[in-house]
């Protein structure tokens, strides 16, 4: 009788963990999505000269495609993992566009500043993803690992109590 009351506390135990340990996973997963989200773009203010010709759409009423030519400076205040830029363009008319990310990105610039922060947003992502790869093999693996020991323990007790008698 004493070895089935610990078989059921144990049972009871392992789920209780296993709760747990799927609550901290669940937490870890969204605070590490959280992390990634953030870091995929950042807030600055960086001038920069625009190496290709681009195309940046205003709209004042209507869609009207401005041609940035090569050499002309474009001040950039928020840039995005992926490349993509937002900004202030202001034309040869000293008229002022602002940029949406789409249109220019920073390989169309010759803003090392710029290409150093996208690596760096990039390498912190990567960091990000592996870390919490690592969290999601590592809980299940205590998960099993705890379900292998309970169902051993349990066998082992069966065992004894089946032969004991």
């Amino acid at each position: 009788m004493t070895r089935v009351l610990a078989l059921i506390t144990m049972s009871l135990v392992l789920v209780v963990i296993s709760a747990i340990l799927l609550f901290i996973l669940y937490l870890c997963n969204i605070d590490y999505s959280y992390k990634i989200q953030e870091s995929k773009y950042q807030d600055c203010d960086i001038e920069t000269k625009v190496t290709e010709r681009c195309y940046v759409k205003y709209f004042d009423g209507t869609y009207i495609e401005i041609e940035v030519e090569p050499g002309e400076s474009f001040h950039v205040y928020e840039c995005w993992a992926d490349g993509q830029l937002l900004g202030e363009y202001i034309s040869k008319e000293g008229k002022s566009y602002y940029i949406t990310h789409g249109y220019i990105t920073v390989q169309k610039t010759s803003g090392e500043e710029l290409k150093q922060l996208v690596k760096s947003m990039n390498d912190n992502i990567e960091k990000l993803e592996n870390e919490r790869a690592v969290i999601r093999v590592i809980i299940p693996g205590v998960l099993i690992l705890l379900f292998a020991g309970v169902v051993w323990v349990s066998w082992k007790l069966l065992r004894r109590h089946h032969v004991s008698k």
